[in-house]
């Protein structure tokens, strides 16, 4: 049996197209053979460190190994206070409600959170209108801070609004509609809001936020 070391493999390859090119097949296939056997029989590359360098190793991987710790977001508050239990302390309303606006006139109609309570979270805004026309826009305002950066948002059908980072900690939702046409309208919004009684935010909520926040800045 003819052993043949690895760094000699890329050679007899090299001879065995050679001897191809001649036409010698019977020398490629036995060469070939060759390189493959002694590949498959090549002994598993083995690495032998001193215990102090084992110890180093250690060293330096605990030295770049960090704990990342995720504040809680709003979603993840909620389904921890979902799970639980406290039904007593939350609510999940949503309000309805159609706003009249006449031809060529503003009209806007306010959402408050009760007082005792906590907006926490809120799915997007719903309108919808008996009449759309690009010269209908809608402006929505948390808190007087608008959301919609761009101007009236032209009511041309029914849509829903993100409110992006303006979805927690509001006290008031204002929706205004101008209405630029000469034809009367009928618009309807729907606003859905998470609601947690101001005493358990303070107790539960807070905290937690408080303590993520103190991790985080331990870490950096």
């Amino acid at each position: 049996m003819v052993m043949i070391p690895l760094v000699g493999v890329a050679a007899y390859l090299g001879a065995a197209l050679a001897a191809a090119r001649v036409g010698d097949l019977e020398k490629t296939v036995e060469q070939l053979n060759a390189a493959i056997e002694a590949l498959e029989q090549r002994p598993p590359l083995e690495v032998t460190i001193s215990p102090e360098a084992a110890r180093e190793i250690a060293k330096a991987m605990a030295a770049t190994t960090a704990v990342v710790v995720v504040p809680p977001d709003p979603d993840m508050l909620a389904q921890a206070i979902q799970l639980r239990g406290e039904r007593a302390r939350m609510e999940i309303p949503t309000w309805r409600s159609a706003l009249a606006v006449p031809a060529g006139t503003t009209a806007s109609l306010p959402f408050y959170v009760p007082e005792g309570w906590v907006s926490l979270k809120r799915r997007p805004i719903e309108l919808a209108s008996d009449f759309y026309d690009p010269d209908i826009g809608v402006n929505i305002y948390s808190d007087d801070t608008l959301i919609n950066p761009a101007g009236p948002m032209p009511l041309t059908t029914s849509f829903t609004v993100d409110t992006g980072e303006y979805y927690t900690q509001w006290q008031r939702i204002m929706v205004e509609i101008v209405n630029g046409t000469v034809t009367d309208i009928m618009v309807s919004i729907q606003v859905s809001v998470f609601l947690l009684e101001s005493s358990y935010f303070e107790d539960f909520a807070r905290p937690l936020i408080d303590a993520v926040q103190k991790k985080v800045m331990a870490l950096l």
